[in-house]
C-alpha cells in the first residue's frame, strides 16, 4: 500500500487501484463508489467563535484565523473551495498554523487554535459535543464522495477483486 495525496498515476506507479475524490478520476479508469457524497465542514470551538466571532459570508474570513494544509506530495497550500453567490470559488486563507493531516486540523480548532475545513463526517462526534461549531454551511461545498478505481482490463486479477469487495464490506 502507498498512501499519496497527490494525483498518481496508477498504471505508470504500477499499482493495481487507487482511491480518490469521485470527479478526479480519469475517464479510462472503472470507478467504484465507496462513500456517499459528503459536505465540508468549517468549525471552530464555542470559545475561538466567542473571542473571534462568527463569520457569516465567506468574506468575513479574511479576519479570521484559518487552519491551513498542505499537501505532502507538493508542498502547496490548498486553497478553501467555497460557494459563493452558488459558484465555487477558491479561498486562499491565512492563518497561524499549517498541518498535513485532517487529525492535526481538528486538533488545533479543538484548542482554539481558529477554523478548520474538513470532512464533516470526520469532525462529526466533537460536533454533536459542542466542542466544535459548524459555520457557513451555506457556503460549504457537497464532495463527491471516495471512489475506488483500477484499469479497465478484460480479466480483473483477483487481488484486486478481493479488495474491491473488501472496500465495500468495510465501508457499508
Amino acid at each position: 500500500m502507498s498512501f499519496d495525496d497527490g494525483f498518481v498515476d496508477i498504471t505508470e506507479r504500477g499499482l493495481d487501484a487507487g482511491i480518490r475524490l469521485g470527479d478526479s478520476i480519469a475517464q479510462d479508469m472503472v470507478s467504484v463508489r465507496l462513500t456517499e457524497s459528503e459536505p465540508i465542514a468549517i468549525l471552530g470551538s464555542p470559545n475561538y467563535l466567542k473571542e473571534r466571532g462568527i463569520p457569516k459570508e465567506v468574506a468575513d474570513l479574511v479576519s479570521h484565523d484559518c487552519i491551513r494544509f498542505r499537501f505532502p506530495s507538493t508542498g502547496l497550500i490548498f486553497r478553501w473551495e467555497l460557494l459563493v453567490g452558488g459558484q465555487l470559488e477558491e479561498l486562499e486563507v491565512g492563518g497561524p498554523c499549517t498541518v498535513n493531516d485532517t487529525a492535526s486540523m481538528l486538533a488545533l480548532a479543538l484548542e482554539g487554535m481558529g477554523l478548520a475545513y474538513v470532512l464533516a463526517s470526520t469532525a462529526k462526534h466533537h460536533v454533536k459535543s459542542g466542542a466544535l461549531k459548524q459555520v457557513l454551511q451555506d457556503a460549504s461545498p457537497v464532495l463527491p464522495g471516495f471512489h475506488l478505481y483500477y484499469t479497465s482490463r478484460r480479466q480483473l486479477p483477483m487481488k484486486v477483486r478481493c479488495f474491491v469487495d473488501f472496500m465495500r464490506a468495510q465501508l457499508k
